[in-house]
């Protein structure tokens, strides 16, 4: 089944005090998001601080995610680096007819593993072995894992299992949506910097964190919209702006703190994970309100 080009949102994950997921209030986050014109939606994946979920908070999460009528534009994150935990979360949300996910290569011990592209190909041909059919999008997060795939890592992966590898999400170092070109196989950026040039070079799309902001979705949406018409976007210079000032602080931190104007409930958020401090929301605030973002939309 393929995947759709368009503007898919990273979603944050809602948290109760005890820092347990409100799986309910982060259901209708990403709900609203998909109301307001979000192609669809990662739950749990790292902006939804999945590294940080316990197995039982992402369990609840599929649990609920399994009832909401956008199921279909649902993709899950399992997030995790146990392999076998991976492995039983892609197979219960299966059981509840969840099947797109967003995969990292674990986060553990690259920096000392000679031939990554060996280690590649057996972490993910160990978790096919341990899952029924499924539909994946590799996470190509470097930051988070320490490691960046190469074309060769992800054409080898496509040509043995052509059924299961439907597209790839690029936060890499190394710009590797320019250089993938695979017939039938989606690649997402994962930053509105580089949104339009990746379009014109033939990319899928965006699944970005700051699309959380619908003021952000909105302007995504207005650039991916205006390529696809063969039009010039009047609105890019302002969503790289917007990305460029969230870019200065950690995303989630400064999400969290945006949201949290809005609604207490975001304040609440995994360590070692802080709202910013008062000094950086006024930097946060100011910056964006010279480029007319509008805080409270």
């Amino acid at each position: 089944m393929a995947i759709q080009d368009g503007v898919y949102v990273a979603s944050l994950s809602v948290l109760n005090k005890n820092l347990s997921v409100n799986s309910e209030q982060t259901l209708l986050h990403a709900e609203k998001i998909i109301s307001l014109g979000a192609t669809g939606v990662v739950l749990s994946g790292s902006t939804g601080q999945s590294q940080n979920l316990s197995f039982q908070c992402k369990m609840n999460l599929i649990d609920q995610a399994s009832k909401s009528s956008q199921n279909q534009k649902i993709i899950i994150g399992p997030g995790t680096n146990s392999l076998l935990d991976t492995a039983k979360l892609i197979n219960y949300a299966k059981s509840k007819n969840l099947k797109k996910f967003l995969i990292m290569a674990g986060a553990y011990g690259w920096s000392s593993i000679r031939n990554k592209e060996e280690a590649v190909y057996t972490y993910f041909s160990e978790l096919l072995n341990r899952v029924n059919q499924c539909e994946l999008i590799i996470y190509n997060f470097s930051k988070l894992s320490q490691m960046d795939f190469t074309v060769e890592m992800v054409e080898k992966l496509v040509k043995d299992y052509p059924d299961t590898f439907l597209g790839l999400k690029d936060s890499g170092n190394d710009n590797l949506f320019e250089k993938i070109q695979i017939k039938n196989f989606k690649v997402y950026v994962g930053s509105e910097k580089k949104l339009l040039s990746s379009l014109k070079r033939g990319c899928a799309g965006l699944i970005s964190a700051t699309v959380n902001s619908h003021f952000q979705l909105n302007l995504a949406k207005k650039v991916f919209e205006d390529f696809k018409k063969g039009k010039d976007s009047e609105h890019n210079e302002q969503l790289i702006k917007v990305r460029s000032v969230f870019d200065s602080f950690n995303l989630i931190e400064g999400l969290h703190t945006l949201y949290a104007q809005k609604n207490p409930i975001y304040k609440n958020i995994l360590p070692p994970l802080r709202l910013l401090n008062e000094k950086d929301k006024i930097k946060l605030f100011s910056e964006l309100g010279k480029l007319n973002f509008n805080i409270a939309a």
